[in-house]
């Protein structure tokens, strides 16, 4: 048959090599001696497992898979009546080279469903936590569990063992696990190549043994997670009711998700082993950077801003931490950004530690009655009997011991240091009053919260993300965090409209700048090339202005780059031509003959540029004036050397009347007089001169 019934150490064990589709092989099991064993009888589920059979292992006897099996929950349901407590007696244990599939999955053309059925359900209770040898479900790391659906139910500690090398899971996928009781209950999950996919904790506490680096994939409801030695998470969310805590000294780490990445950390009580540890919370995120048609987009700068307002990081240290907590963990003030490239794919991916933190530090607060004294000590201080500090009734005092940090009170019939009793009072860290052999110690710290997201609300982002490309508008996008696993973000980039030059190396090549949108191009580029995650452009084109806002910018005639950069300063090749277009900086200066033909805002005064006066159509060797009418007075009094005349006069900003006079009377051939008027506005004036033969 399948099933061995050892009467003696009363196991009921599905041998190797052999196969089992379902439970019905349990029925009519029985001892040496014809007792059954098994009541096979009507499920007690509802719904859609109404028809569910319920196998019961009767008491003392417990369950061993060495073989394959198959439960159905919608179907079947496993019940362990057992009472007893005996080391190795786990109430249903899946053995080395065993396979254990529970078939709670239903994958159909319209969908994939997960029973909600019970399909294990154990009776024994423990108050042991942890330990393989008294839990009431045990997997061996060389045992096979594919678990799809369906529910788990029992009181004491469930092992799932595991490695770097085996793995005791191939699936754990929209499971559950409902705890009897909270107390000291532990789900042990050591399997450090696997992450479960919603996989529910309810009514327990859960311990995590992986001590490595793992994205979560649990919900814990009503429940504590311990994680293990060394272990960090990645964007840890969920829903829970118990208080954050950790605890060093059994190198564990607690957390707390019901506030996702805002990790309250609880107190510590006066259990003088609840040392404080460590909490290490990491954030990761596949930022996908693509253009309008979602063509990935290669080479883009990406700077992931941390937030960092006062609302983003609020824990304080607890009080009395050991030399050994605060010499093995350091204390994270600030979150650096996180920098990168994206790759061929337009895809760049991290994983960032937001913060560690200690859980105390070495300061302890207190005060009692005025039989004594009062006062708050530090880490330096040195208290005890030889200083001002009275000693009260028999000798007690408090004695800071400065090179353990910790505060101790002494009970001694002396003044010495000998002393026939001793308290340790490291653990001064609870909300409320705590009494202290008639002492009361006055601590008013509450939880301490630490925050990793804006305004410490976890729907709020968590970091500004800048995406800097050449030809493409700098994007500064929130990056909200998503739930569980992986937070991905796809960023979209808009073309840059002020581009002229889309070619970036073109724009490195440019030899000088002689008007504003060469000018742009080549700034952008050099703020590609040298970006120190600023989250403004040096430059960008304002109310018909090119404005560089608080940088200056110096025109030079004779500089043989385009462009030069000095602090906050940009110096622009611009030829021996007129700079053609508006500039607006905190200052603008011009040197080595460089001209403008466009307005000019140096640091609020406004300078207007020459203006321009053109006439063309001359006849070489003739006279012309150009007249101010409202003053008469000569602003030209030249001789055409050539047919076209260009000259600027000086501006306030205000159009000038002209009168313009062209003669030439005074060569073998003459000419008449040509007179007209014009009006000389910003944009200049262009004239075309007539000058008929004087026949």
């Amino acid at each position: 048959m399948s099933y061995t019934v050892d009467d003696i150490n009363y196991r009921v064990t599905l041998d190797a090599l052999t196969t089992e589709v379902d439970l019905s092989g349990l029925t009519g099991l029985v001892d040496s001696s014809n007792n059954s064993i098994v009541t096979t009888t009507g499920g007690d589920q509802g719904g859609d497992a109404g028809n569910q059979k319920l196998y019961t292992l009767h008491h003392p006897y417990v369950f061993r898979n060495s073989g394959t099996l198959t439960i159905t929950p919608d179907d079947e349901q496993l019940f362990t009546e057992n009472t007893d407590q005996r080391d190795n007696y786990q109430d249903f244990r899946l053995e080395n080279g065993s396979t254990t599939t529970i078939a709670g999955e239903t994958v159909a053309s319209y969908g994939t469903y997960y029973s909600v059925a019970t399909w294990l359900r154990i009776n024994r209770a423990t108050n042991d936590t942890y330990r393989v040898q008294k839990a009431i479900v045990f997997v061996h790391r060389g045992a096979a569990l594919d678990w799809r659906g369906g529910v788990a139910t029992g009181g004491a500690v469930v092992n799932i063992d595991g490695g770097s090398s085996s793995d005791a899971v191939k699936n754990i996928s929209n499971a559950t696990w409902v705890g009897r009781n909270t107390n000291q209950f532990s789900l042990r999950f050591a399997v450090q190549n696997y992450t479960a996919t919603n996989f529910t904790i309810i009514y327990n506490r859960l311990v995590d043994g992986r001590s490595n680096t793992n994205t979560f994939g649990y919900t814990a409801i009503n429940s504590l997670l311990e994680g293990g030695s060394g272990q960090a998470y990645e964007n840890y969310s969920g829903t829970v009711q118990y208080s954050t805590w950790t605890r060093s000294r059994a190198l564990r780490t607690f957390l707390n998700n019901s506030f996702g990445m805002n990790l309250p950390v609880s107190v510590f009580g006066s259990n003088k082993t609840q040392q404080g540890g460590v909490i290490k919370v990491n954030k990761s995120a596949l930022l996908k950077v693509v253009d309008v048609s979602r063509t990935a987009l290669t080479g883009v700068q990406m700077a992931v801003k941390a937030y960092d307002n006062g609302d983003r990081i609020d824990y304080k240290n607890q009080p009395s931490a050991t030399s050994g907590e605060t010499s093995n963990y350091t204390n994270q003030t600030t979150i650096s950004d996180i920098l990168g490239t994206t790759d061929s794919a337009g895809e760049f991916l991290f994983t960032k530690q937001l913060k560690e933190y200690t859980c105390r530090d070495r300061v302890t607060f207190f005060s009692y009655d005025t039989g004594g004294f009062t006062g708050a000590f530090t880490a330096g201080d040195d208290i005890n009997v030889t200083t001002s500090n009275r000693t009260r009734k028999d000798g007690e005092f408090l004695y800071h011991d400065v090179a353990a940090k910790l505060v101790y009170f002494y009970r001694t019939r002396n003044l010495g240091l000998f002393y026939s009793s001793l308290d340790s009072m490291i653990n001064l860290s609870q909300t409320g009053e705590v009494t202290f052999n008639d002492v009361t110690l006055d601590q008013n710290i509450s939880n301490a919260v630490a925050r990793f997201t804006d305004g410490g609300d976890d729907a709020n982002p968590v970091g500004d993300v800048l995406a800097l490309k050449y030809g493409k508008q700098l994007t500064t996008t929130q990056l909200n965090y998503g739930g569980l696993n992986q937070l991905d973000t796809t960023i979209f980039m808009l073309n840059d409209p002020f581009i002229t030059e889309s070619d970036p190396v073109t724009v490195a090549g440019y030899t000088k700048l002689g008007d504003v949108n060469k000018t742009y191009d080549s700034v952008q580029y050099y703020f590609e090339q040298n970006w120190q995650q600023e989250e403004v452009l040096v430059c960008n084109f304002i109310s018909g202005f090119l404005d560089f806002g608080s940088n200056s910018v110096v025109l030079d005639g004779t500089q043989t780059t385009a462009l030069s950069v000095s602090g906050t300063t940009y110096t622009l090749g611009v030829g021996s031509n007129r700079f053609v277009g508006d500039l607006k900086a905190l200052s603008v200066t011009l040197i080595n003959g460089a001209t403008t033909s466009g307005l000019i805002n140096s640091g609020g005064v406004l300078a207007y540029p020459d203006r321009q006066v053109v006439l063309t159509n001359l006849v070489v060797g003739s006279r012309l004036y150009v007249f101010d009418k409202t003053n008469n007075n000569v602003l030209f009094n030249e001789l055409a050397i050539a047919s076209t005349f260009t000259g600027f006069v000086a501006s306030d900003g205000t159009d000038v009347d002209l009168l313009i006079r062209v003669r030439n009377a005074s060569g073998a051939i003459k000419y008449k007089q040509f007179l007209t008027e014009a009006t000389l506005t910003a944009s200049g004036v262009s004239i075309t001169v007539n000058q008929p033969l004087d026949q």
